[in-house]
């Protein structure tokens, strides 16, 4: 990960080569402490020194240091390079920022303000995760339940400035569909989560032809509307309802045809015909 943090270091210390070790020493000092008078100006020392100094430095308490390290890791978040993001979220540095500066920091601005708005609306935070994968999708099938829902963080993965994966949680109080979800224009797979929400048909209120995977799970009694004219372009769509309630969907003739040419699971799922 050190050549993503610097590009020079190793070029310099081959041109100091011809100075003892405590000449190195001693220039390595004049620099940090002229870098440190300069509230940590970062042009000024070399980012494979300077990114795991402010780090500690911010740790210890160092208000501008955490603030020029929070810019840093903004910094490192909006290259989009793979490999830089994911060393990020394995060091946990993205838990420096808070949720509007990880939003901003990561998504274009019309994602960055949907996603806000979402995460304010249902009163989850958001958590940054190199993508949606198969550990992921073991972990939910084994650990996930109701009282989870209520004590859990909620995840995001992007790509280029987008939301490409999201996880979604609605009940009573949150069952209005987020509006603002239209603007998630290249969101190519949704976990919702569904709390007893009652009687009240779950209708969507958006078209979303970029969405291609699309998993929900049900607690208690929940009702969905008709899912393909919302996701006309799903190729797996997995329902699973906990078995005490009742998880009911809406179906037609056309979505019972499609459903045979995807990837579908349906557990403890009654489907209601429209005429």
């Amino acid at each position: 990960m050190d050549e993503f943090l610097s590009q020079g270091f190793t070029s310099n210390i081959q041109n100091k080569s011809q100075i003892s070790p405590e000449e190195e020493f001693w220039v390595h000092c004049s620099n940090i402490h002229t870098w440190s008078l300069n509230s940590y100006d970062t042009s000024l020392l070399d980012s494979y020194l300077a990114f795991p100094l402010l780090k500690k430095l911010a740790d210890a308490g160092d208000l501008i240091a955490k603030r020029v390290f929070k810019e840093e890791i903004s910094k490192r978040l909006k290259t989009n390079v793979p490999q830089v993001l994911r060393f990020l979220l394995n060091e946990k540095y993205d838990l420096y920022l808070t949720q509007e500066e990880l939003l901003s920091s990561i998504l274009n601005t019309e994602d960055s303000i949907a996603l806000s708005d979402i995460a304010s609306y249902l009163e989850v935070k958001y958590y940054l995760v190199f993508q949606f994968d198969d550990l992921r999708e073991k972990f939910l099938n084994i650990y996930r339940s109701q009282e989870d829902l209520y004590n859990y963080e909620y995840y995001f993965s992007a790509l280029n400035g987008r939301v490409l994966e999201l996880e979604l949680f609605m009940n009573k109080n949150h069952a209005l569909f987020p509006r603002t979800f239209n603007k998630f224009k290249k969101l190519e797979r949704l976990y919702l989560y569904l709390d007893n929400l009652g009687q009240k048909m779950i209708d969507f209120n958006i078209k979303l032809e970029s969405l291609l995977h699309l998993k929900i799970i049900g607690f208690g009694t929940v009702r969905l509307s008709n899912i393909l004219k919302n996701f006309p372009n799903l190729k797996s769509l997995e329902i699973y309802g906990d078995g005490y309630g009742l998880t009911q969907l809406e179906v037609t003739d056309d979505s019972l045809e499609y459903f045979k040419k995807i990837r579908c699971v349906f557990k403890f799922v009654i489907f209601l015909k429209l005429i």
